[in-house]
């Protein structure tokens, strides 16, 4: 029985998605805001400037909320996050959870020289929690 290719053929090409490339190219974006010790109805924010002549391409976006203290671990971890585009005041994507979600963007958030992405994750449990935010793209 043959080996390799179907063809036979002593050449091959990828076809690889473009945040697989990006990660290739070095050309990845992750972006990354916390807080350990977010009180009750509090956050974070973080914000990020498209610079000029590039388009950022947001793909994924993934959140984390725990107890701070180890008596608070059994109870409710809720958080809320928000994608914003300070520029136009655009909700871009927005998601409330129990300990944490995960979104994946099959068509990608698109946001041009200039924009400005605002990553905000709130503690919305009844105690002191330790919150995260990690916003996965690539940057062309």
């Amino acid at each position: 029985m043959a080996k390799g290719r179907p063809d036979y053929s002593p050449t091959a090409v990828d076809v690889v998605l473009r945040p697989e490339w990006a990660a290739k190219q070095g050309t990845d974006k992750s972006f990354y805001t916390y807080k350990t010790d977010a009180a009750a109805m509090t956050g974070v924010a973080s914000t990020y400037t498209v610079p000029a002549g590039k388009t950022l391409y947001l793909v994924s976006v993934s959140v984390l909320s725990n107890a701070y203290d180890s008596a608070d671990a059994e109870k409710n971890q809720m958080v809320e996050a928000d994608l914003v585009e300070l520029v136009g005041a655009t909700c871009l994507w927005q998601q409330g959870g129990n300990g944490g979600m995960h979104a994946a963007f099959p068509t990608p958030i698109v946001l041009s020289a200039g924009q400005q992405l605002s990553m905000t994750v709130s503690n919305f449990s009844n105690h002191v929690s330790s919150i995260s935010i990690t916003v996965l793209g690539y940057e062309i």
